[in-house]
């Protein structure tokens, strides 16, 4: 097990064991890489809805294929769930993650991720 996939499980975890949307999942995972400097690992590119990984995709995809989380749509949401064998496993990871991250809503974390991926944008034209 590597630890992006130990460190996307604490995510989860510290979300309560349960991320309701893979969308809001990836934008928590850009801010703690990106606005917290917590490395996870995970490249990220700008797309329409703001940050968005395939990695963290295809990772989630095997996190479930090797029963540490499920994925469960509700409609056009997917609540992607730790499982009572990825809960343990969450706990190898090493990164500490700010508790103010998981008390925002989600329009928040949105627009943070939304600042955040502007400054990196401009950055890369003055670079």
């Amino acid at each position: 097990m590597d630890s992006v996939m130990l460190d996307i499980l604490k995510v989860i975890k510290c979300q309560g064991g349960r991320v309701f949307g893979e969308l809001r999942l990836n934008k928590i995972i850009f801010l703690l890489t990106h606005k917290y400097g917590i490395p996870i690992g995970i490249p990220f590119q700008e797309k329409k809805f703001g940050p968005y990984s395939r990695e963290l995709k295809k990772t989630l995809e095997k996190l479930e294929r090797e029963g540490l989380i499920n994925i469960i749509k509700q409609g056009r949401l997917k609540v992607i769930e730790l499982t009572e064998k990825g809960k343990k496993l969450a706990e190898k990871s090493q990164i500490e993650i700010p508790r103010e991250i998981f008390f925002k809503k989600t329009e928040t974390i949105k627009a943070e991720a939304y600042e955040v991926m502007n400054k990196l944008r401009k950055i890369k034209f003055i670079s």
